[in-house]
C-alpha cells in the first residue's frame, strides 16, 4: 500500500477540531460531508458521516459518487480543480495519474496542490 496516510492529524470525524480532509461520500444512498477513519487500500477508506454512519468507501473522479464511493476535491496553484485518486502523507495523485503535493490553504478549509 505504499505509505499510508497519517489519519492521526488530517482524519476524524468531521466535527473534530482542526485541520482535517473532508470528502463527499454516499454512505446511505445520499451524498454527504465525511471525514476519513482507517484507511483499507491506496484509495479506500473507512469514513464516517455527521450523524456517526460508517463505511468503506473508495474514490471516484465524480461530484455525486454512487453508494460506497466517494470523492475528494482538490484546488491546484493552476489549472482547474480535480478529484483525487489516491492520497498519501505529502502527494495525491490524480485520475490521469499526474503528482501533486498536497497540503491545507490558510484557512484550512480546502485541500490546495502543486505538481511534482
Amino acid at each position: 500500500m505504499g505509505r499510508p496516510l497519517n489519519l492521526h492529524k488530517v482524519g476524524g470525524p468531521v466535527s473534530k477540531a482542526g485541520q482535517q480532509l473532508s470528502v463527499k461520500a454516499n454512505i446511505s444512498g445520499t451524498v454527504v460531508t465525511a471525514g476519513l477513519l482507517q484507511q483499507k487500500k491506496q484509495r479506500s477508506f473507512v469514513v464516517v458521516d455527521g450523524s456517526g454512519n460508517k463505511l468503506t468507501c473508495t474514490f471516484v473522479d465524480s461530484a455525486t459518487p454512487d453508494i460506497g464511493e466517494m470523492s475528494l476535491k482538490v484546488t491546484p496553484a493552476s489549472g482547474p480543480a480535480f478529484f483525487a485518486k489516491k492520497i498519501t502523507n505529502r502527494y495525491l495523485w490524480d485520475f490521469a495519474g499526474a503528482k501533486f503535493s498536497w497540503a491545507f490553504n490558510a484557512s484550512g478549509t480546502k485541500v490546495v496542490a502543486e505538481a511534482v
